[in-house]
């Protein structure tokens, strides 16, 4: 990727903030060692572990971050047959080896369902003996301990009985009354491993023995007494043994290493790896981020994008939507200044970096990413002083170089393209730089104030116009960018804003020339049209979405009539059905009663008789006006018409030939009645 582009989009920032998340140095050279790739396949792995590893902190609310240290110098001299490392190096590697298997137990126990973390738990080697038999030798600071072996146990169990006897010596020489005279002080010390007590320089002959050392004022001599001097050969003697065996113990632990080194090799760069992904999962946590969906061959469409410098300095970054598709690859943004167009620019750019370098990035979940082989930015306003090239020169030179390596894996970004001229001459310039790259198949982004520009990418094929929006109340900018009109630059009304008398404006109107008047009147008109059109549809909207709240009010309202109506009519079919079995049930109550009494009832019978048969007649009588009511009732329920399909036991139906409405009962499928 090309490195001034790198510069230009700031992306260093972006990777200097993710290596800061990261737990270990190594870590963060990791992050630090990112750059863009090509690799579409490459691309998408990156991305998924960094995901993946996203996910288990989001359920697991951590992941292992051990604070590895830089083991590969050790390994490498390790692998060197012979050698031996410093007790600090073999702790270092002991604690890779107890780093990955804490993050190999929390890999098992979380990752289940995470299939690349789940591999990774498979690669990292669990090396236990190892990690013992350093945690036996060596103490936490690095110190062989006196359990390394039953030899250097012994040699200091000496050491400490024979330094023991020697200060017992010397103390009873500083006890005794004798020594007051030529003693400079009451003490014993060490100068070069040696036992020695501080005389006075011009009695030094009152103590026979050894001078070690002088004071720097020479008024004090070292001397070691001669009665000790045998013991602290002795010592000096069992000091050697101990360099010896301790040398000895560090050689085997280095072999040890040595056999073990693919496998704590491998470790360390897994647990790096995971370091760096650790990292970069916490920054797409901190800030929002999603998962880039990356295409080889696909359109570059940016939804809710922000960039990321703005995140990180707490700025509400306006978030803006941008394409580049294969029908139209090439956008030229105009607008006013700090209207928002480089960095509209900027975050198009940064953007496709960060998701090319396996990172999540800050834009809406339907975005897509197109993978470009290069990305070439022309950002800035910057001069050659030592070539003595003015900063037009150098932007020239820069897009020289630009265009002899662009094809259709490329995107180009070119800020104020054609600005440090003439514009009567940096205009054609420009269209023609811009047409090259573009009939070159590259993808573009083109920032200007240039009149030629926007109207070769509202004439041309595959281009098209973008401007960032301001607010029409104000005039102060939006930040969000349209697509499919060109932005006026608004230079006399932002001059106006800013307290320009209004003599100034006017004079400057004078001065434009009649067709840029015309071409920036017809875009103010055209950006006043589109915020009406905005306007009307977004009230529109809110119509329609009335509407619909009412028809669906509506809906319900009928179907809950439709259900009060269907239980009106069961309840009414029950009634009815009940009053047609009591009217049976009283005329057969009458007929028995009457025949038992013409069976042989007393002379009263007959008026009993008739008596009975006069009551079950009223009842009944009483019973068919009832009827005849629940019939009225449902004559105005009836429906005008009835389908076959609701031919059914419970509906209400009129009769015709006895004009009156009525509910069915029962239906005879054989006798079709």
């Amino acid at each position: 990727m090309d490195g001034h582009t790198l510069e230009a989009l700031e992306f260093g920032k972006v990777v200097e903030k993710i290596a800061g998340f990261a737990a270990s140095e190594p870590g963060r050279e990791a992050v630090r060692a990112l750059v863009p790739s090509a690799d579409a396949a490459a691309v998408r792995r990156r991305l998924a572990k960094v995901t993946e590893v996203r996910r288990v902190i989001e359920a697991a609310g951590r992941f292992p971050a051990p604070a590895l240290k830089d083991v590969r110098p050790h390994i490498a001299r390790a692998a060197i047959q012979g050698s031996s490392l410093d007790p600090r190096a073999i702790l270092d590697l002991a604690d890779c080896c107890a780093a990955a298997k804490e993050t190999r137990d929390f890999l098992l126990k979380h990752c289940a369902d995470q299939p690349n973390l789940k591999r990774i738990s498979g690669e990292l080697r669990v090396l236990p003996g190892l990690e013992r038999s350093v945690r036996a030798a060596l103490d936490d600071e690095g110190n062989v301990t006196d359990d390394a072996s039953e030899e250097l146990s012994e040699i200091r169990s000496e050491m400490r009985h024979t330094e023991f006897r020697i200060r017992e010596r010397l103390k009873a020489i500083l006890e005794n009354p004798a020594s007051a005279g030529w003693l400079q002080e009451s003490y014993f010390t060490i100068r070069d491993g040696r036992h020695v007590l501080p005389v006075s320089a011009n009695l030094k002959a009152e103590l026979p023995g050894i001078v070690h050392d002088r004071s720097d004022t020479g008024q004090t001599v070292f001397v070691e007494p001669a009665e000790t001097v045998a013991l602290g050969n002795e010592l000096r003697d069992l000091k050697s043994l101990e360099r010896v065996e301790i040398n000895r113990i560090l050689a085997n632990l280095t072999a040890a290493v040595r056999e073990a080194l693919p496998d704590v090799s491998a470790n360390q760069e897994l647990l790096v790896a995971l370091d760096a992904d650790r990292a970069k999962a916490e920054f797409s946590l901190k800030y929002g981020m999603t998962e880039p969906a990356v295409e080889v061959d696909g359109d570059y469409v940016l939804y809710r994008a922000r960039h990321p410098l703005l995140l990180f300095a707490g700025i509400e970054a306006v978030p803006i939507d941008v394409s580049l598709t294969r029908s139209a690859r090439c956008l030229v943004i105009t607008g006013p200044n700090a209207g928002g167009k480089t960095v509209a620019l900027k975050t198009l750019g940064l953007l496709a970096l960060m998701a090319q370098s396996g990172l999540h990035v800050p834009a809406g979940e339907r975005s897509v990413f197109r993978m470009f082989r290069t990305v070439f930015a022309d950002i800035g306003d910057y001069q050659s002083i030592e070539e003595r090239m003015s900063s037009f020169s150098s932007h020239m030179t820069r897009i020289r170089s630009i265009i002899d390596r662009v094809d259709d894996r490329t995107l180009v970004l070119l800020d104020e393209l054609g600005a440090a001229t003439d514009p009567d001459e940096g205009g054609p310039l420009s269209c023609a730089v811009l047409g090259e790259i573009h009939r070159r198949g590259a993808f573009s982004v083109v920032t200007t104030h240039l009149s030629d520009l926007k109207v070769l990418a509202h004439s041309t094929e595959g281009m098209a116009n973008a401007a960032t929006l301001f607010d029409s109340g104000t005039g102060a900018p939006t930040y969000q960018l349209r697509t499919g009109i060109p932005g006026s630059s608004r230079a006399l009304e932002t001059a106006g804003r800013l307290g320009f008398p209004p003599a100034v404006i006017a004079a400057a109107r004078g001065f434009m020339s009649e067709g840029k008047a015309r071409f920036e009147a017809a875009v103010a008109d055209l950006e006043a049209e589109i915020r009406m059109t905005a306007e009307e549809r977004r009230k529109h909207g809110e119509e329609l979405a009335e509407a619909k709240a009412l028809k669906e009010k509506y809906r319900a309202h009928v179907a809950a009539a439709k259900k009060e109506k269907r239980e009106i009519l069961r309840k009414a079919a029950a009634q009815a059905a009940d009053m047609v079995l009591e009217g049976r049930k009283i005329v057969e109550d009458a007929v028995r009663r009457i025949k038992e009494v013409q069976a042989g009832a007393g002379p009263g019978g007959a008026a009993e008789a008739r008596s009975a048969a006069k009551d079950a007649r009223t009842r009944l009588e009483r019973k068919i006006d009832d009827l005849k009511s629940l019939q009225s009732s449902l004559a105005e329920r009836a429906p005008a018409d009835l389908s076959p399909a609701r031919i059914e036991p419970g509906a209400v139906v009129q009769v015709k030939s006895l004009k009156r409405a009525g509910v069915i009962a029962s239906i005879n499928h054989r006798k079709k009645k």
